[in-house]
């Protein structure tokens, strides 16, 4: 026996291009250490016939490391394929190999599945053979072939999320080659009489009303899945509607606010207080109220207008000389050029001058 120089990676926890995972730490090992089979591409040879391949070698060293099996590869010296597949290891084309085994526990607990995984997650398995493979199924250079209880290879590939709900609840539908009747794998003990009460079934139904519960609860998990993507929708369209409505809302506030507030802010500066309640709105609020209201041009001319004709009352009051001695007398003249004339005619009644 001829041994690879370097360990190579059995399998890891990791996710496989078929959206399951293994867990590693969930292996039966007891079987297949007692003859550690190494096949390649999980064939092996079921007659005579000199095109099947025979089993090239062991996998020996076999260890966990973390979350990681890996062993090394012993080749039959004696075997020229055997030999040719140990020079494509040691020469770096082939550097992957894959594990074989028996789903024997598994789980769709999300809490179980990593990003990407639409498959379930196997818990506890028993290992078949380690096979070499030309690629693996996983970046951590591992795919994991499948096999049902009787040994028989399951098929993975385009297997959707559907296919797996078939092959992990241990019902599995085939077809028949010469038609399109399916027949039940048959069951027998506590995994019957679980499935039957999953079902809600007794231990004396029939295969035909096995498939029907089983075709109803395919049909009830679409139905609800297409349901629960309806539900989905129309809850996006209401929170949209939702959003949208209480965007409409704030806009009108905020133009009300700042149009209940206009006599205390110039024309040219509405956008900019819009701007800022959009932004702040109960600080805007609080700014605009402490504003005083703005006076306009002819509300100032008339308090300028009706402060003037308070003063000249108030002067006329005083006699010329009070207003010459004050210094008011040329105030006079400039608010009301007449009452100043009429101090100054009393003043000097004999020749008053009222060009």
């Amino acid at each position: 026996m001829k041994r690879t120089t370097k360990r190579y990676v059995i399998t890891t926890s990791g996710l496989n291009c078929y959206k399951y995972r293994v867990m590693s730490d969930g292996g039966d090992w007891v079987q297949y250490l007692k003859n550690p089979i190494l096949l390649w591409m999980h064939q092996r040879a079921f007659s005579n016939d000199k095109s099947q391949i025979l089993p090239p070698g062991c996998a020996v060293d076999i260890q966990l490391n973390g979350d990681e099996w890996s062993c090394y590869l012993e080749f039959d010296e004696n075997d020229p394929f055997a030999m040719q597949l140990y020079n494509k290891y040691e020469a770096g084309i082939l550097n992957m190999v894959s594990l074989g085994a028996i789903p024997l526990e598994w789980t769709e607990d999300p809490s179980m599945m990593l990003p990407g995984q639409t498959g379930p997650t196997i818990t506890k398995w028993k290992v078949t053979d380690i096979s070499c493979v030309d690629i693996g199924g996983n970046d951590d250079a591992c795919a994991c072939q499948l096999y049902g209880h009787d040994e028989k290879r399951i098929e993975l590939s385009g297997l959707d999320k559907e296919g797996f709900i078939k092959l992990f609840n241990s019902l599995q539908q085939i077809k028949n080659d010469d038609n399109d009747n399916m027949k039940l794998i048959q069951l027998t003990g506590a995994a019957l009489n679980g499935i039957l009460l999953s079902l809600k079934l007794d231990e004396t139904a029939t295969e035909v009303q096995v498939q029907k519960a089983v075709a109803d609860m395919i049909q009830l998990n679409a139905s609800q899945a297409t349901d629960i993507n309806t539900l989905k929708s129309d809850k996006k369209l209401l929170q949209d509607e939702v959003k949208q409505l209480k965007t409409d809302q704030d806009e009108a506030k905020v133009i009300k606010l700042a149009d209940d507030h206009k006599n205390k802010y110039l024309p040219g500066q509405r956008e900019k207080y819009i701007r800022l309640a959009k932004a702040d709105f109960d600080g805007t609020k609080e700014l605009l109220e402490g504003m005083p209201v703005l006076e306009t041009v002819e509300e100032k001319l008339n308090s300028a207008s009706g402060n003037d004709a308070t003063e000249v009352k108030e002067l006329i009051k005083l006699s010329y000389d009070d207003l010459w001695k004050t210094g008011k007398l040329e105030r006079l003249q400039k608010l009301d050029q007449q009452a100043y004339l009429d101090k100054r005619a009393e003043k000097f009644p004999v020749k008053t001058d009222k060009k």
